[in-house]
Protein backbone atom coordinates (compact mmCIF):
# COMPACT_ATOMS: atom_id res chain seq x y z
CA UNK A 1 0.00 0.00 0.00
CA UNK A 2 1.32 3.46 -0.85
CA UNK A 3 1.77 6.08 1.87
CA UNK A 4 1.86 9.88 1.73
CA UNK A 5 3.62 11.32 4.78
CA UNK A 6 1.84 8.80 6.98
CA UNK A 7 -1.51 9.31 5.23
CA UNK A 8 -3.06 7.08 2.62
CA UNK A 9 -3.85 8.67 -0.76
CA UNK A 10 -7.59 9.45 -0.80
CA UNK A 11 -9.80 11.71 -2.87
CA UNK A 12 -13.43 12.76 -3.06
CA UNK A 13 -15.37 11.42 -6.03
CA UNK A 14 -18.79 10.44 -7.30
CA UNK A 15 -20.09 6.95 -8.05
CA UNK A 16 -22.89 6.90 -10.61
CA UNK A 17 -25.09 3.98 -11.64
CA UNK A 18 -26.17 3.27 -15.20
CA UNK A 19 -29.60 4.79 -14.43
CA UNK A 20 -28.02 8.07 -13.28
CA UNK A 21 -28.28 7.72 -9.49
CA UNK A 22 -25.12 9.14 -7.89
CA UNK A 23 -23.49 9.38 -4.49
CA UNK A 24 -20.44 11.27 -3.28
CA UNK A 25 -17.75 8.95 -1.89
CA UNK A 26 -14.17 8.91 -0.71
CA UNK A 27 -11.78 6.79 -2.72
CA UNK A 28 -8.62 5.15 -1.40
CA UNK A 29 -5.98 4.50 -4.06
CA UNK A 30 -4.38 1.18 -3.12
CA UNK A 31 -1.67 -0.02 -5.50
CA UNK A 32 -1.50 -3.32 -3.58
CA UNK A 33 -5.20 -4.16 -3.87
CA UNK A 34 -6.13 -7.09 -6.11
CA UNK A 35 -9.45 -5.57 -7.24
CA UNK A 36 -11.59 -2.45 -6.94
CA UNK A 37 -13.81 -2.66 -3.85
CA UNK A 38 -16.95 -0.88 -2.71
CA UNK A 39 -18.47 -0.79 0.75
CA UNK A 40 -21.91 -2.52 0.90
CA UNK A 41 -23.43 0.58 2.56
CA UNK A 42 -22.77 2.52 -0.66
CA UNK A 43 -24.56 -0.19 -2.66
CA UNK A 44 -27.50 0.06 -0.25
CA UNK A 45 -27.60 3.85 -0.71
CA UNK A 46 -27.65 3.37 -4.48
CA UNK A 47 -30.26 0.55 -4.31
CA UNK A 48 -27.87 -1.91 -5.98
CA UNK A 49 -27.63 -5.65 -5.37
CA UNK A 50 -24.30 -7.35 -6.11
CA UNK A 51 -24.13 -10.50 -8.22
CA UNK A 52 -22.97 -13.06 -5.64
CA UNK A 53 -21.66 -15.38 -8.36
CA UNK A 54 -19.04 -12.78 -9.39
CA UNK A 55 -15.79 -11.67 -7.75
CA UNK A 56 -13.52 -13.31 -5.17
CA UNK A 57 -14.89 -15.13 -2.12
CA UNK A 58 -12.75 -13.19 0.36
CA UNK A 59 -10.40 -10.26 0.73
CA UNK A 60 -7.16 -10.66 2.66
CA UNK A 61 -6.29 -7.35 4.34
CA UNK A 62 -2.91 -5.99 5.46
CA UNK A 63 -3.08 -7.61 8.92
CA UNK A 64 -3.75 -11.04 7.28
CA UNK A 65 -7.44 -11.14 8.29
CA UNK A 66 -9.84 -12.45 5.64
CA UNK A 67 -13.02 -10.47 5.00
CA UNK A 68 -15.83 -12.18 3.10
CA UNK A 69 -16.77 -10.61 -0.24
CA UNK A 70 -20.44 -10.25 -1.14
CA UNK A 71 -20.34 -10.41 -4.94
CA UNK A 72 -19.63 -7.79 -7.57
CA UNK A 73 -21.39 -4.87 -9.25
CA UNK A 74 -20.53 -3.91 -12.82
CA UNK A 75 -20.90 -0.73 -14.82
CA UNK A 76 -20.50 1.81 -11.99
CA UNK A 77 -18.99 5.07 -13.16
CA UNK A 78 -16.27 6.74 -11.09
CA UNK A 79 -15.92 10.52 -11.45
CA UNK A 80 -12.83 11.84 -9.66
CA UNK A 81 -11.35 15.11 -10.84
CA UNK A 82 -10.79 14.63 -14.57
CA UNK A 83 -10.93 10.82 -14.22
CA UNK A 84 -14.14 9.25 -15.54
CA UNK A 85 -14.38 5.48 -15.97
CA UNK A 86 -16.96 2.67 -15.74
CA UNK A 87 -15.68 -0.17 -13.55
CA UNK A 88 -16.64 -3.38 -11.78
CA UNK A 89 -16.45 -3.34 -7.98
CA UNK A 90 -16.29 -6.21 -5.48
CA UNK A 91 -18.59 -5.66 -2.48
CA UNK A 92 -16.76 -6.09 0.82
CA UNK A 93 -16.80 -4.42 4.24
CA UNK A 94 -13.70 -2.27 3.74
CA UNK A 95 -14.11 -0.28 6.96
CA UNK A 96 -14.27 3.50 6.82
CA UNK A 97 -13.52 3.71 3.11
CA UNK A 98 -16.35 3.95 0.60
CA UNK A 99 -14.35 2.75 -2.41
CA UNK A 100 -10.89 1.29 -2.99
CA UNK A 101 -9.42 1.62 -6.47
CA UNK A 102 -6.77 -0.99 -7.06
CA UNK A 103 -5.83 -3.95 -9.22
CA UNK A 104 -5.57 -3.62 -12.97
CA UNK A 105 -7.25 -0.21 -12.94
CA UNK A 106 -4.24 1.43 -11.28
CA UNK A 107 -1.73 -0.83 -13.01
CA UNK A 108 -2.97 -0.05 -16.52
CA UNK A 109 -3.18 3.66 -15.73
CA UNK A 110 0.41 3.69 -14.43
CA UNK A 111 -1.11 5.40 -11.40
CA UNK A 112 0.96 6.96 -8.64
CA UNK A 113 1.79 10.17 -6.87
CA UNK A 114 1.99 13.27 -9.02
CA UNK A 115 2.88 16.80 -7.93
CA UNK A 116 2.39 17.43 -4.20
CA UNK A 117 -1.29 16.98 -3.30
CA UNK A 118 -2.19 15.06 -6.46
CA UNK A 119 -2.57 11.48 -7.65
CA UNK A 120 -1.83 10.95 -11.34
CA UNK A 121 -3.24 8.43 -13.79
CA UNK A 122 -2.62 7.86 -17.48
CA UNK A 123 -5.90 7.55 -19.40
CA UNK A 124 -5.45 7.05 -23.12
CA UNK A 125 -2.51 9.33 -23.90
CA UNK A 126 -3.36 11.97 -21.29
CA UNK A 127 -2.01 12.26 -17.75
CA UNK A 128 -4.77 13.20 -15.31
CA UNK A 129 -4.14 14.78 -11.93
CA UNK A 130 -6.65 14.06 -9.17
CA UNK A 131 -6.53 16.25 -6.03
CA UNK A 132 -5.92 14.28 -2.84
CA UNK A 133 -7.58 14.89 0.53
CA UNK A 134 -5.25 16.76 2.88
CA UNK A 135 -4.89 16.34 6.65
CA UNK A 136 -7.71 18.84 7.25
CA UNK A 137 -10.17 16.78 5.20
CA UNK A 138 -10.13 19.26 2.33
CA UNK A 139 -8.92 18.50 -1.19
CA UNK A 140 -5.33 19.73 -1.47
CA UNK A 141 -5.53 20.53 -5.17
CA UNK A 142 -6.85 23.95 -6.09
CA UNK A 143 -9.74 24.55 -8.48
CA UNK A 144 -8.39 27.10 -10.93
CA UNK A 145 -11.62 28.06 -12.65
CA UNK A 146 -15.24 27.07 -13.02
CA UNK A 147 -16.01 27.31 -16.70
CA UNK A 148 -19.76 26.84 -16.94
CA UNK A 149 -22.81 28.62 -15.66
CA UNK A 150 -24.43 25.30 -14.75
CA UNK A 151 -21.48 24.27 -12.52
CA UNK A 152 -21.36 27.70 -10.89
CA UNK A 153 -25.08 27.62 -10.07
CA UNK A 154 -24.76 24.03 -8.79
CA UNK A 155 -21.89 24.99 -6.46
CA UNK A 156 -23.76 28.03 -5.17
CA UNK A 157 -26.87 25.97 -4.49
CA UNK A 158 -24.86 23.19 -2.76
CA UNK A 159 -22.94 25.63 -0.57
CA UNK A 160 -25.59 28.32 -0.06
CA UNK A 161 -26.05 27.55 3.64
CA UNK A 162 -22.30 27.81 4.26
CA UNK A 163 -22.10 31.10 2.38
CA UNK A 164 -25.18 32.44 4.16
CA UNK A 165 -23.94 31.33 7.60
CA UNK A 166 -20.58 32.94 6.92
CA UNK A 167 -22.22 36.27 6.07
CA UNK A 168 -24.54 36.09 9.11
CA UNK A 169 -21.57 35.27 11.34
CA UNK A 170 -19.60 38.23 9.92
CA UNK A 171 -22.53 40.63 10.45
CA UNK A 172 -23.05 39.27 14.00
CA UNK A 173 -19.36 39.75 14.82
CA UNK A 174 -19.46 43.33 13.52
CA UNK A 175 -22.60 43.97 15.55
CA UNK A 176 -20.98 42.55 18.70
CA UNK A 177 -17.96 44.82 18.21
CA UNK A 178 -20.23 47.86 17.81
CA UNK A 179 -22.20 46.87 20.94
CA UNK A 180 -18.97 46.47 22.95
CA UNK A 181 -17.75 49.90 21.75
CA UNK A 182 -21.09 51.52 22.64
CA UNK A 183 -21.16 49.85 26.09
CA UNK A 184 -17.65 51.02 26.92
CA UNK A 185 -18.44 54.60 25.85
CA UNK A 186 -21.61 54.64 28.04
CA UNK A 187 -19.70 53.26 31.00
CA UNK A 188 -16.99 55.92 30.83
CA UNK A 189 -19.32 58.89 30.40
Amino acid sequence: MAFLRGRLPRTYAWIRTSNGTARRVTILFDTGASHCFINPRILTDLNLVPDISEGPAELQVADDRCIPCKGAVSNLQVLAGQYKQRLTFVAADIGQDDVILGGEVLELAQAGFGPPGFWRMLVGDKWLQIPLIGPDGMATGKVKAIRSKKKTVKLLVEHFNHIKVGQVRKVAEQGAEEDATAASSHGSG
